[in-house]
């Protein structure tokens, strides 16, 4: 499913019409009732309520949010620990760590890295790839409202 949730919205003090869908929920059906349910929206302000990565699997959960990880599972005393992650990206130090969005720079540091190194990039440009593809077949499964199947292009 996926849509425009907010038509118009003003970014950097200047309005403008919204042209791609901002509210969008993604079901993927790796089979032997493996799911995972991605939900990702710009039209509900600051992202509170819906912020962090959850991942729940057969011996319990993990919640990545502000911060910190939530670990729960039946298999550690009092079932739940939380414990502070520091949020540090690498490459990012100094006047830097007050960019906007310093996980770019990161970004772009480990490809300089990897260039002057003769590195191979912790994401290869296939796993990019290979995203892009569940994202396009998910808005062509919004569109066409019914489920499309991915073939799998990686391990």
């Amino acid at each position: 499913m996926s849509g425009i949730g907010l038509k118009r919205r003003v970014i950097l003090g200047r309005e403008v019409e919204v042209e791609v869908d901002d509210n969008t929920v993604i079901l993927l059906d790796f089979g032997d009732s493996t799911f995972a349910l991605l939900h990702s929206a710009f039209c509900i302000g600051n992202g509170e309520s819906f912020s962090g990565l959850h991942v729940a699997g057969s011996e319990g959960a993990l919640k990545l949010e502000y911060g910190r990880i939530e670990v729960w599972s039946r298999k550690i005393d009092g079932w739940h620990y939380i414990e502070e992650v520091p949020n540090r990206l690498p490459y990012v130090s100094g006047i830097h760590v007050k960019l906007p969005e310093a996980h770019i720079y990161s970004d772009i540091m480990h490809l300089v890295d990897c260039i002057l190194n003769d590195k191979e990039p912790v994401i290869s440009g296939e796993h990019a790839r290979h995203v892009i593809e569940i994202i396009e077949k998910a808005y062509l499964s919004a569109k066409q409202r019914k489920p499309n199947t991915l073939k799998q292009t990686s391990n």
